[in-house]
């Protein structure tokens, strides 16, 4: 895992972003809400829009949302103003990295040991 090297402020909790003011964007958050509460979907929710038309507000609303219920993986704002996160690859190595954080403390130790790949597996 040392060997990841994630984008630091690349997440939600940076503070880059501004959230949707109180009552707009409620059928697109609410989209996303049904969305992301359907494991049945599509994997994928393509948020798109033209520049500076609140994409990046919607996406910080609805991650601010998710990580105050629990339920937040990772979060990762591409911007083309700082050269960390507007390379593709981060993305993937970020991502990577907090999901290894959040999954190897809750794997409980007696049922799994190290193999000798160093990979945990169940005993």
């Amino acid at each position: 895992m040392g060997k990841l090297d994630p984008v630091h402020n690349a997440g939600h909790q940076a503070g880059h972003h501004d959230t949707c003011l109180q009552g707009t964007r409620e059928s697109t958050l609410n989209e996303i809400i049904q969305w992301a509460g359907n494991f049945q979907d599509r994997h994928v929710f393509w948020l798109n829009g033209l520049a500076g038309t609140g994409n990046s507000t919607i996406a910080q609303t609805f991650a601010e949302m998710v990580a105050i219920n629990g339920t937040l993986g990772a979060s990762f704002f591409c911007s083309r103003d700082y050269l960390g996160r507007k390379e593709l690859k981060n993305i993937c190595l970020s991502h990577t990295r907090l999901s290894a954080r959040m999954l190897v403390p809750r794997i409980p130790k007696s049922n799994h040991s190290r193999h000798k790949t160093g990979f945990l597996r169940s005993t």
